[in-house]
């Protein structure tokens, strides 16, 4: 897989990790504000064509997969 589709990847892969914590509260908004701010700056890095920048700040994002899922 291309950097550039590596980068789209792990972007898509945190953007829905990051919504589903702000769905579920489960994170309180000093994490969450980090969390945001790394994301931009990873994604700032791709659009630079800084591909292993990039993909290296997505993997250090601590975030996971949401312990519980809101009832819809």
């Amino acid at each position: 897989m291309p950097l550039s589709a590596a980068c789209r990847a792990w972007n898509s892969h945190v953007a829905d990790l990051i919504d589903q914590h702000r769905t579920a509260r489960e994170l309180n908004d000093d994490q969450l504000s980090e969390f945001v701010r790394l994301f931009y700056e990873a994604q700032s890095a791709c659009s630079a064509l800084r591909f292993d920048e990039g993909l290296a700040i997505y993997e250090a994002i601590p975030i996971g997969p949401v312990a519980s899922r809101p009832l819809r």
